[in-house]
C-alpha cells in the first residue's frame, strides 16, 4: 500500500443559502422608511384595509421582491412629503437598499421601480394616520366587546341550563 493509497478524499459539501421574499422585502422596507421625505410604503387598498384589522405595521407593505440566485428585483409603492424632491428620494432608497441588501445577504439589487402613489404634508399624512389608528382601535375594541358578549352570553345559557335542571330535578 502506498501513501498515495492510504488518503481518503473527502466529497465536497454542497452549500446553498436562499432567502425568502418576505426577507428582502423587509430589509427593503425598514431601511427604506428611515429615508427623508418618505411618510409610508403603501401596499395599495387591499394593504390599507387589512392594516385596520391589524395592530402592528407590517414592514414589507407596500414591497413586492422577486429573489433569484443571486439577483434581487424589488417593485415599492410610496406617499412622499409634499415639497420634497422625488429624484432624490428615489436614488436614496435606491442607494441604502443595494447597500444594505448585498451587505445581509450577499445578493445584488438589480432592478428597483418605485411608484410614488400619494403626496401629501405631513400634516395631513400625521392626521390620516391618526384617523388609520383610531379606526383600527375602534375595531379592535368592537372585535373585544363582541368576543366578551359571545363568553357572556355562553355563560348566561349555561346559567339557565343549570336552572331548569335544578328545576327538573325538584319537580321529580
Amino acid at each position: 500500500m502506498t501513501a498515495m493509497d492510504a488518503t481518503v478524499n473527502k466529497p465536497e459539501l454542497n452549500k446553498t443559502l436562499t432567502f425568502e421574499n418576505s426577507v428582502i422585502e423587509k430589509i427593503a422596507g425598514l431601511v427604506s422608511r428611515n429615508v427623508e421625505g418618505v411618510l409610508s410604503l403603501d401596499g395599495g387598498m387591499m394593504s390599507e384595509l387589512a392594516d385596520r384589522f391589524s395592530k402592528t405595521t407590517d414592514p414589507t407593505k407596500g414591497i413586492d421582491a422577486e429573489v433569484g440566485e443571486k439577483q434581487v428585483a424589488l417593485d415599492m409603492e410610496a406617499t412622499i412629503e409634499y415639497g420634497a424632491d422625488a429624484r432624490q428620494i428615489f436614488e436614496e432608497i435606491c442607494s441604502r437598499t443595494q447597500k444594505a441588501i448585498k451587505n445581509y445577504t450577499g445578493l445584488d439589487v438589480v432592478e428597483i421601480n418605485l411608484n410614488i402613489n400619494d403626496v401629501l404634508t405631513k400634516k395631513e399624512w400625521e392626521q390620516q394616520s391618526a384617523r388609520k389608528k383610531m379606526t383600527s382601535q375602534t375595531l379592535s375594541t368592537t372585535t373585544e366587546l363582541s368576543s366578551q358578549w359571545r363568553k357572556n352570553d355562553d355563560t348566561r345559557k349555561q346559567q339557565q341550563r343549570r336552572n331548569c335542571i335544578d328545576l327538573l330535578k325538584m319537580m321529580y
